[in-house]
């Protein structure tokens, strides 16, 4: 009787099993299939991350010959210092090597032509306008290229950015020359002369750079960029 009971059921379910083993091929193929497609999705999104990095750095190399050659025109005998500079400024300023000389090229020849050609100072103006930039923009968190745009709209003789500074002067003449007031009166009692006019371009940055010292904002850039986590990023994107 027990033999006659596994023979039927030898008989009933052997037939079921029928293609059951090429099911779990099937299946198995099916899934081999996705993760070969995932690991391919994978290393095509690897390649092509690497690929664009490699065309980044290209296209910044490149800028950066371009931009070297700028300041070569621009500033002459003086252009080794900028470029020094420039390539400090991730570190002073959380700025990178092109940013720096991109901005200096839009303040450049207003700066040599208030200080009469005067390359080496039209350099030194330069650098210490790009890091007032910089204090401002981290102390009050506007964009950087916010306050960059106001230099230049100043440099061509616009004041009406004047209040993206946040300096507490308004968008006019007469605010700019309110500034300039309290930039000779820091001065003044600082033992300089004090004679810092409207008219000169170079006066209006050094009285900005008078105005954020005197406010205690003066170095706060270089000061983030060592003692915070956001500053610390940034300088590491900008190197």
């Amino acid at each position: 009787m027990a033999n006659t009971e596994v023979g039927a059921a030898y008989v009933s379910i052997i037939p079921s099993l029928k293609g059951f083993g090429s099911s779990i091929e099937k299946d198995l193929s099916g899934v081999l299939s996705k993760v070969t497609s995932v690991a391919k999705k994978g290393a095509a999104a690897v390649g092509a991350a690497v690929s664009a990095a490699s065309a980044a750095s290209v296209k910044s190399a490149s800028d950066y010959e371009q931009l070297t050659d700028g300041m070569k025109t621009l500033f002459g005998d003086a252009s080794s210092q900028v470029v020094e500079d420039a390539k400090n400024a991730y570190r002073d300023m959380g700025v990178s090597a092109n940013g720096y000389m991109t901005q200096v090229t839009g303040i450049a020849a207003s700066l040599k032509k208030s200080l009469g050609g005067d390359t080496t100072a039209a350099a030194k103006a330069a650098k210490m306008a790009m890091g007032d930039m910089a204090d401002n923009a981290s102390v009050f968190n506007t964009s950087l290229s916010d306050v960059q745009e106001t230099y230049q709209s100043i440099a061509r003789g616009n004041y009406q950015m004047l209040d993206n500074l946040k300096l507490g002067f308004a968008g006019t003449k007469a605010g700019m020359q309110e500034l300039i007031d309290k930039a000779n009166e820091f001065e003044r009692a600082q033992g300089r002369a004090g004679d810092l006019t409207v008219d000169s371009y170079a006066d209006i940055v050094q009285a900005i750079h008078d105005v954020q010292t005197e406010m205690g904002i003066a170095g706060n850039a270089a000061r983030e960029a060592s003692d915070t986590m956001a500053g610390s990023v940034d300088m590491v994107k900008a190197s």
